[in-house]
């Protein structure tokens, strides 16, 4: 949204005699203020708009948004799980092939399986 002033830029950088030269620059700075609150209301609103839904269960784009965001943590979380142990195999040799193997699935898997019932 725009920001709406009744004043000109004018104002701010030469302002009328008898003013003081921080008053324009204050009140444009409030305006400013007010209306990125305003907008921050307006995104508030729109998080908690309902979408439809079948079973009286009730889901807010918020908490859609809130759910998409913690499975794309979970997901990332897991990777760097799996991709630290594969780094540790490389980097100990002697590890056996079958554990290096199993256990960043098994890691990956476990992360996933506490994130969701979390």
């Amino acid at each position: 949204m725009a920001i709406r002033m009744s004043m000109c830029w004018s104002d701010v950088i030469a302002p009328e005699a008898g003013q003081p030269a921080g008053k324009p620059l204050q009140r444009a700075g409030e305006r400013a203020q007010d209306a990125a609150r305003n907008d921050w209301q307006d995104v508030l609103a729109l998080l908690d708009c309902r979408i439809p839904c079948t079973g009286g269960l009730v889901i807010t784009l918020g908490g859609l948004l809130a759910a998409m965001l913690a499975m794309l943590a979970t997901c990332w979380l897991a990777r760097r799980v799996r991709h630290a142990l594969v780094r540790y195999g490389t980097h100990h040799p002697t590890t056996s092939r079958t554990s290096l193997y199993t256990l960043p699935r098994l890691a990956n898997d476990a992360v996933l399986v506490v994130a969701s019932t979390g």
